[in-house]
């Protein structure tokens, strides 16, 4: 550690004050560029009292944390600090991901823009697990060409290669149509990763729709924008609102380099499980709140979760009033023995004529 004095700082003249500048700059600039993000995917409560709470944890550059343990995250529910939190990350194969990639070729994408996309897509499909599912799906004026969810990398790299640009962008429905795909098969977790260089200009869906299906399904979806034709700002939203991320870049070649990021996002999660301190009987929000702690830098992201009783479940699903179920069921039991017996009656009068 070098100590300066004031003492030496009045023989060394104007060289100390010009290294002490320097080594500000290069100490602050780090400091207010670096940061850490934690991203609350989802909040679970399928084992009440048991919460299960899925989420993910990036430098300011997008690269994926890793490494984290119990020491290094603290949990809240409704403002109160829990205790006995477990955390475990994911482990490459022992979750079923299904990934949609969802890449424009509008006109605009022709030439090194599209060649890029294509070259980084194919390195990240070779990212993916054996029994991870993945769809491609292209968008010009229309959405497609596309392929199914499969296992298939074979397949997927034919429609890379076949596929060419032209028409406007009808980045929505190309959304829309994905998250469709994705809610229809089985998968641990969902995500869309969309690429795309311009504006919206030919879809009949809306922003605010593809972000409805998504957090409906529970698909994540990554945005990439390239170029400044990109709508960086609807970009952002989209990923946002369903607990993905945004990248934007000026140069294809940087594709790669995000595709990478994405992969580590979408393969590297961590999992906090805990026992709920919530007490009351009916059913109720809680919020959740989790912190992390990495080299110095904090970082915290808020979640929620309904809790359902047993009793507010059968309620919710039936339809009918509490204490109203049970009574308007027996009557229509009542009614069809009545209908049988009247029923089984004339028959016997039949015969007897």
């Amino acid at each position: 550690m070098m100590c300066i004095t004031t003492g030496e700082y009045t023989r060394s003249g104007r060289l100390i004050p010009i290294l002490l500048v320097a080594v500000a700059l290069v100490f602050f600039g780090r400091t207010a560029q670096a940061s850490v993000v934690v991203r609350l995917d989802r909040v679970e409560v399928s084992s009440f009292p048991f919460v299960r709470c899925a989420l993910t944890v990036t430098e300011s550059s997008g690269a994926t944390v890793a490494g984290l343990g119990v020491k290094d995250f603290g949990v809240t529910e409704d403002g109160r600090t829990v205790s006995g939190v477990n955390v475990s990350s994911t482990i490459p194969g022992k979750e079923r991901i299904e990934v949609a990639l969802v890449i424009d070729r509008s006109g605009s994408m022709r030439g090194a823009p599209f060649r890029a996309a294509r070259s980084a897509a194919a390195e990240f499909i070779s990212r993916l697990s054996d029994q991870d599912l993945l769809s491609i799906v292209f968008f010009s004026t229309r959405v497609g060409p596309s392929i199914a969810p499969t296992t298939d990398r074979a397949v997927a790299s034919d429609v890379l290669e076949s596929t060419r640009v032209g028409g406007e962008t009808a980045l929505f429905d190309a959304v829309e149509n994905s998250v469709s795909r994705l809610s229809s098969t089985k998968a641990d977790r969902r995500a869309l990763v969309l690429l795309t260089d311009g504006r919206d200009n030919s879809s009949s869906a809306t922003e605010s729709k593809c972000e409805s299906s998504a957090e409906r399904d529970h698909v994540t979806v990554y945005c990439i924008g390239l170029g400044q034709g990109a709508n960086a700002d609807a970009l952002r939203r989209l990923a946002e609102k369903t607990g993905g991320s945004f990248f934007a870049t000026a140069s294809p070649d940087d594709l790669a380099g995000i595709y990478r990021k994405i992969a580590g996002q979408i393969r590297n999660r961590y999992t906090l499980t805990y026992r709920s301190p919530a007490s009351d009987r009916k059913q109720a929000w809680h919020t959740v709140g989790v912190q992390v702690r990495w080299k110095g830098l904090e970082a915290a992201s808020v979640g929620q979760y309904l809790r359902m009783t047993q009793a507010d479940s059968s309620g919710s699903d039936s339809g009918w009033p509490e204490g109203l179920l049970y009574p308007v069921v027996a009557g229509f039991v009542a009614v069809d023995m009545t209908l049988a017996g009247i029923l089984l009656w004339r028959r016997r009068r039949a015969r007897r004529r």
